[in-house]
């Protein structure tokens, strides 16, 4: 038989045609068209008829075909099958793109916040300041600045690295290691370009030590020498005052010398108790000595022989001036037995001249002490005050005898730089001293003395 609908030759029996799929019909050598509705619609046993459905047969290559109110599927062709697999997969690996693509962008946006990029950085500071890599550390907090510059932490520690740079840097200057010190300076703009001006001073004043120190080492060819290689990085008015510089060095260590000669000529006088003599050579002295603080001297100005325990130190107040010799520690302060001479400015008619020698503890006199005041004119020692008693911390402590102008010795007692009452009988019995204009105190005072740079005063005023 055949199919009613392709016209395929069947199987005997064959429920549906293996070609399209359709339905065989009971009588197979009548076609669809020939069957009649009493065929069709055969009677029920009650001589009834039973309406049978027909079939509607579906367009062709759909794979399902409907009756009256329904549908059956029609199973899909061998290369329907084939196409279903590669598009399940394509559209599984589409969406896994869709949602990598999507983490993807989430996680660079939250990688590129700003807070979070500026933690990184300073993580990465810190891990290079670990290893001393302060150039890279620099760079990493210049960087979190750019993005937070406001962020006080990041400055801080960039300022931090800056600074100690600078200070090893004039640490190497001071002991004299100027190539060190320049190689390091030149890193300097690598850690803060912003401050151009600090790190190109610091440049300025390795040459100009450099320069000085040579000068002070006699070497002229070197100092030629290092001014030629500073042209290329320091201007042309820049090496003008590094020449001036050298200028200054050689006139320093001229006034130096100069210093040392009087030093050991003033030690000698204070030994053989020329006092007058002190007093005169102080005068030039402390005009070399205000020369030598304007080329950059120290102060106080400190001498001590070779072999001598005996030092001398020199300091000035605006027109006043101290000198101390005898055991002076490195700071220029008295610590044992020493003499102490004092020229400062009284008024119109000269200087207030005096000296004296006591112990010193901790830079103040304690001890015995022999206080020595001259009068106007120097050169008469008649005109000399002397005054012989202990001091404790610069105060007159005890019985003091005191020698005055007028030959009188007055014998006065003293607690702790207070005058004691000895009599009562006249004013005459209380007499302790002159006052600056050479008149006689007749009356009273129980603050004869007062103190001012550790120097024990006398008079009334």
């Amino acid at each position: 038989m055949r199919c009613s609908r392709c016209g395929k030759e069947l199987e005997e029996n064959a429920p549906v045609c293996d070609e399209c799929g359709a339905p065989v019909s009971c009588e197979s050598d009548v076609t669809a068209g020939e069957l009649s509705n009493r065929d069709l619609n055969p009677k029920t046993e009650e001589g009834a008829s039973v309406q049978l459905p027909v079939p509607v047969l579906p367009p062709e290559n759909t794979g399902e075909w409907h009756g009256p109110g329904e549908t059956v599927s029609v199973p899909d062709t061998a290369e329907e099958k084939r196409g279903k697999g590669p598009r399940a997969v394509a559209a599984v690996i589409a969406a896994f793109l869709v949602l990598c693509i999507i983490g993807a962008g989430g996680y660079w946006y939250w990688y590129s916040l700003p807070k979070n990029r500026a933690e990184r950085l300073m993580r990465s500071a810190e891990t290079h300041l670990a290893a001393s890599e302060i150039v890279e550390a620099a760079s990493d907090y210049r960087a979190v600045l750019e993005i937070i510059p406001d962020l006080l932490e990041a400055q801080n520690r960039l300022y931090t690295i800056w600074s100690e740079e600078v200070t090893a840097v004039m640490d190497l200057v001071d002991s004299g290691k100027f190539e060190e010190a320049l190689e390091r300076a030149r890193i300097l703009p690598q850690i803060d370009p912003e401050r151009e001006t600090m790190n190109h001073s610091a440049l300025t004043v390795i040459y100009k030590e450099w320069a000085s120190d040579l000068a002070g080492n006699d070497d002229p060819d070197g100092v030629e020498k290092l001014l030629s290689s500073a042209s290329e990085e320091l201007s042309e008015s820049e090496i003008i005052d590094i020449r001036q510089s050298v200028v200054d060095t050689l006139r320093y260590f001229a006034v130096l010398k100069e210093l040392r000669t009087d030093s050991e000529e003033l030690i000698l006088l204070s030994a053989d108790e020329e006092v007058s003599a002190v007093f005169e050579k102080m005068s030039s002295f402390s005009e070399k000595f205000a020369e030598f603080v304007d080329l950059g001297g120290s102060v106080p100005f400190r001498y001590a022989p070779e072999g001598s325990e005996t030092a001398l130190a020199f300091y000035r107040y605006m027109s006043d001036c101290q000198l101390v010799v005898g055991s002076i520690d490195e700071e220029g302060r008295p610590e044992g037995t020493a003499t102490a001479y004092y020229a400062e400015l009284f008024g119109e008619d000269g200087q207030f001249l005096f000296c004296y020698t006591c112990g010193w503890e901790q830079g103040r006199p304690n001890g015995p002490c022999v206080y020595h005041e001259l009068g106007a004119d120097v050169s008469d020692s008649s005109d000399d005050i002397v005054i012989k008693g202990d001091l404790i911390d610069g105060l007159w402590d005890g019985e003091t005898e005191e020698l005055f102008r007028d030959g009188e010795t007055y014998f006065i007692t003293y607690s702790k730089g207070r005058v004691k009452i000895l009599s009562d009988n006249g004013p005459d019995a209380n007499v302790v001293g002159y006052n600056k204009d050479n008149t006689k105190m007749i009356s009273f005072s129980d603050s004869a003395v007062s103190g001012q740079l550790g120097v024990p005063f006398i008079y009334i005023y």
